[in-house]
């Protein structure tokens, strides 16, 4: 039995949302039995987040900006009582 190895390396613009599909076809007389084996990836606008995660993006986002706030205010009240006696130092 012969083993028949071949790398391919290839990018193509989808111009279209939805579903995708991939085919593969090899011709060869030689080989009664092929194996395929390899990674397909598929980078969306958003990078390499998967599609499942796609749902997330506004939850993680307006989560964040809240904490953005948060630290922002904690920030404010510290330097505002920095003089004060009551603010532990381990905060500034």
């Amino acid at each position: 039995d012969q083993i028949h190895r071949a790398a391919v390396n290839h990018r193509f613009s989808i111009q279209r949302t939805g579903l995708q599909t991939l085919v593969l076809e090899a011709c060869s007389n030689e080989a009664n039995e092929m194996i395929f084996t390899g990674n397909i990836g598929f980078k969306n606008p958003y990078g390499w987040l998967p599609a499942r995660f796609f749902g997330f993006m506004p939850f993680e986002f307006a989560r964040g900006l809240g904490f953005l706030v948060l630290l922002l205010m904690l920030t404010a009240l510290i330097c505002h009582h920095r003089a004060d006696d009551n603010v532990i130092t381990v905060h500034y």
